[in-house]
């Protein structure tokens, strides 16, 4: 079983690869399909609460320090 860091490197992974059809695909960007376009959006939403429960058995630390490196 993955770990929620891996989990989330993996995300960051899928996210990167479909980024320009999350945008695209609404503009009619040619190349850009619905079915990354959607996965984008439902990997972001996982991620999203996989980063909460990350944090909140962290007790808010990983997001704090994160906030503070950008």
């Amino acid at each position: 079983m993955k770990t929620a860091g891996q989990r989330i490197e993996q995300m960051d992974r899928i996210l990167e690869k479909t980024a320009w059809d999350a945008t695209g695909y609404l503009n009619n960007v040619p190349r850009t399909t619905k079915f990354r376009h959607d996965a984008y959006y439902r990997v972001l939403a996982e991620r999203q609460k996989v980063r909460t429960a990350q944090a909140a058995s962290l007790g808010g630390v990983a997001l704090v320090e994160e906030g503070c490196a950008k």
